[in-house]
C-alpha cells in the first residue's frame, strides 16, 4: 500500500517561522519512516501563492503579487532543503499544472450540482473602490470579542461572516465599509453533516483535541461556504458569468493535494484515482487548519463522489514565543532562516519534535532550546556515541571488538522498533522520542556499570563484549532516529556502512576504526 502525506501549504507572503515548523515537521518524519519500512511514499506540499495575504503584503512591498510569492516560494524551497524536508513534490499554487487541475476539478463540482449561486453581502470600501476580502477587513469577532480580520477568527478559530464582524474597518484606508450584494458560488456542506459526523466519530486514532474541534463544527451546524471571491489575483472561476471572480484560496489550496498527487502519478506512470483510493492518507498541519482539513476537504472529496477521504489528520497546537502569540505582522516571530544561521538542522528538528505541541501549546524560549540540545543531544545521545567510539579508538587500537549480542539488549531493541513504529504511525512523536532516549539513558548506564576502563586490564573478553553491544546499540539508534535526526544518523550510517531499512541492525566488523567526529557540539548559553 502506498502512503500519501500532505503537508499544509504555507502562505508565500512572509518567511517561515517556528510555528510553521512545529506543524509541518511531523509530515517529514512520517515520510522518512515509511520509506525506511519499504513503503512507496508520496509526500507533497507547496506554497500558497494566491489570495489576500499575498495581495496585502505585495502592496506593502510595492511589488506585484507574483513577484512577492515567487520570492518567498524560493525562500521556502531553500529553508525546507536546509531542514532536510524530503518532499517528493513541493509545488506552488501559481504553477500552470495546478491551475489547470483546479479549474477542471472546480468545473466538475459545478456541473454535478455541488455548487450553487447565491447573493450575499460583502464588505465594500467606497474610498478604495473595491470589495474587501477577509484580510482587508478589520474588526472584532462576534463570537469571542477579540480583534481580528475577516474570514476566520485568529483567536477562537471560528469562521466569520463579514457582515457579523463588529466595528468593521478597511485595513487599507481605515474607513468604515458598506455591505453590498454580490453573487457568488457556494458549496453545499449541509448535506454532509451526518456523513461527516459518522466519519469523524470513527476516527479513534486522531488526536482528541483535533477530533473535538472538528465535531464541534458539526454540532454547531455546517453552513454552505462561498467558493469564490471578488479579487484580481488568483485562479479565475471557469464558470460562465463568474469568470471575473477568483476561486477562494482555501478551496484551491486543498485541491492542491490532489493536483500534486496527480502530477506525481503522471511521472510514475500511475492512474491517479487508483493511486489516491488505494493509499493510506495523512494530512499534517496546525490547529488553525483543522476545519479546512476535517470538514471542507472531506466535503470537496464527497462532492466529487469517487475519492477516498483522509485516513489520518495530524494537527498541532500553537507555538508561543516567550509567552506571547506569534505575530508575523508585528514581527513577533523567530524565523527559520535565521535559526539555521546559528543552529544545526538536527538540533532544530529535535527540539520541535521532542516538544511538539501535540495536545497543548508549546512556549518557545531560546534558553529552553539550548538546554534541551545540550542535555539530550550532547549530554545523553552524543555522549554515549562518542565515549564508545573514543574508547575503542584509544584503548583497543581502533580494532572492532569481539562479542555477541546481549539477549536483553536484543529484546529491548526489538520491542523499541515495534513501539516507536506504532507511535510514529499514530502521530505520537514526543512519546516515540521519549522511548528512544529512555534506552539511550539505559545504554549510558550499561556502559558505566560494566566499567570497560577497568575490564580492559582485568578481563579483556568482557570489555570487548560490552563495547560490541554498545556498537550494536549505536547502529540501531542511528536507524531509529533517522526520521527525526537525518544528518547525524546519516553520518553514523556512512561511518559504519549500514543500510537504513527499518529493522534491527548489527554493526559490520571493521579492521580499523573509521574516521568519526563529534555528533553534536555544545551550545553556549550566550549564543
Amino acid at each position: 500500500m502506498s502512503i500519501i502525506i500532505g503537508g499544509a501549504w504555507p502562505y508565500a507572503n512572509g518567511s517561515l517561522h517556528i510555528g510553521h515548523l512545529a506543524a509541518l515537521l511531523p509530515g517529514d518524519v512520517l515520510a522518512r519512516y515509511y520509506r525506511a519500512k519499504g513503503e512507496k511514499v508520496f509526500y507533497v506540499s507547496g506554497s500558497d501563492c494566491h489570495g489576500t495575504p499575498i495581495m496585502v503584503r505585495s502592496k506593502m512591498e510595492n511589488c506585484e503579487p507574483k513577484t512577492l510569492s515567487d520570492k518567498y516560494h524560493s525562500e521556502f524551497l531553500r529553508d525546507f532543503a536546509r531542514l532536510n524536508f524530503s518532499y517528493d513534490l513541493y509545488a506552488k499554487t501559481s504553477d500552470d499544472f495546478h491551475k489547470d487541475f483546479v479549474k477542471d476539478f472546480y468545473l466538475s463540482l459545478f456541473e454535478s450540482g455541488s455548487l450553487f449561486e447565491k447573493n450575499s453581502y460583502h464588505a465594500y470600501c467606497k474610498h478604495c473602490e473595491k470589495y474587501l476580502p477577509g484580510r482587508y477587513l478589520l474588526g472584532y469577532c462576534s463570537s469571542c470579542g477579540h480583534e481580528t480580520t475577516g474570514g476566520t477568527c485568529d483567536y477562537c478559530g471560528l469562521p466569520i461572516d463579514p457582515e457579523t464582524l463588529l466595528e468593521p474597518s478597511c485595513s487599507l484606508c481605515g474607513s468604515t465599509p458598506v455591505f453590498k450584494v454580490s453573487k457568488h458560488l457556494y458549496i453545499r456542506l449541509k448535506p454532509f453533516e451526518d456523513v461527516l459526523k459518522k466519519y469523524l466519530s470513527e476516527k479513534t486514532n486522531w488526536r482528541p483535541n483535533t477530533k473535538k474541534l472538528a465535531l464541534g463544527y458539526i454540532r454547531e451546524g455546517l453552513k454552505n461556504r462561498a467558493t469564490t471571491r471578488d479579487l484580481n489575483w488568483g485562479i479565475s472561476v471557469p464558470v460562465e458569468g463568474f469568470t471575473h471572480k477568483k476561486i477562494y484560496v482555501w478551496i484551491e489550496a486543498l485541491i492542491g493535494y490532489l493536483s500534486t498527487i496527480n502530477e506525481l502519478a503522471i511521472r510514475e506512470g500511475l492512474e491517479f484515482e487508483s493511486l489516491w483510493n488505494s493509499s493510506y492518507h495523512y494530512y499534517v498541519h496546525g490547529k488553525d487548519n483543522v476545519p479546512f482539513h476535517a470538514i471542507i476537504f472531506p466535503s470537496l472529496l464527497l462532492s466529487k463522489g469517487n475519492l477516498k477521504l483522509p485516513d489520518h489528520i495530524i494537527s498541532s497546537e500553537h507555538v508561543t514565543l516567550n509567552g506571547y502569540k506569534i505575530s508575523t505582522s508585528h514581527d513577533k516571530a523567530i524565523w527559520i532562516s535565521e535559526m539555521l544561521e546559528t543552529y544545526t538542522s538536527d538540533s532544530i528538528r529535535y527540539y520541535f519534535l521532542a516538544k511538539n505541541p501535540e495536545l497543548q501549546d508549546l512556549n518557545f524560549t531560546i534558553s529552553d532550546f539550548i538546554t534541551t540540545h545540550n542535555a539530550d543531544l550532547v549530554g545523553t545521545y552524543g555522549n554515549f556515541v562518542h565515549r564508545t567510539l573514543a574508547f575503542i579508538d584509544r584503548h583497543l587500537n581502533g580494532i572492532f571488538p569481539k562479542g555477541s549480542i546481549d539477549k536483553n539488549i536484543e529484546s529491548k531493541l526489538s520491542l523499541l522498533y515495534t513501539s516507536v513504529g506504532s507511535k510514529l504511525e499514530q502521530g505520537a512523536f514526543r512519546s516515540s522520542i521519549y522511548d528512544i532516549f529512555k534506552l539511550i539513558h539505559w545504554s549510558n548506564k550499561y556502559f558505566d556499570e560494566h566499567k570497560p576502563w577497568i575490564t580492559k586490564e582485568s578481563n579483556l573478553v568482557e570489555c570487548e563484549n560490552v563495547l560490541y553491544n554498545c556498537l550494536h546499540l549505536i547502529a540501531n539508534f542511528a536507524i531509529l532516529l533517522k526520521p527525526i535526526l537525518p544528518d547525524s544518523s546519516s553520518k553514523l550510517i556512512s561511518w559504519f556502512n549500514l543500510d537504513d531499512s527499518w529493522n534491527q541492525k548489527q554493526m559490520k566488523p571493521f579492521d580499523k576504526m573509521p574516521s568519526y567526529d563529534v555528533l553534536f557540539k555544545k551550545i553556549d548559553n550566550d549564543n
